[in-house]
């Protein structure tokens, strides 16, 4: 591999780190305020007498917190997955 081809694979491969963790981070930060949000409601809701639309409204909580999470998970491991792939596209010249 010549010094050229390691440079520019060198700057892909930090290219790719860096929107890697960019990405996930800013995913997993607004799951956690999500996460927060849906905890404090789901908190008020339980602590005070449950009437059939409070009961609802929890069951619409915990849908919502389960959507929220299989959302993220999909959308973390499909980045990483995404870059994994990159990698293994890339095809040496001889």
């Amino acid at each position: 591999m010549t010094p050229k081809e390691q440079e520019i694979l060198t700057l892909y491969a930090d290219a790719v780190y860096d929107n890697i963790i960019s990405s996930i981070l800013v995913r997993v930060i607004g799951f956690g305020a999500s996460t927060l949000g849906v905890l404090i409601a789901g908190h008020i809701l339980v602590t005070k007498s449950l009437t059939y639309s409070r009961i609802v409204l929890l069951a619409c909580l915990i849908i919502t917190f389960i959507a929220l999470t299989w959302s993220t998970y999909c959308d973390v491991v499909f980045t990483l997955i995404q870059d994994q792939a990159a990698f293994f596209q890339i095809e040496p010249n001889e």
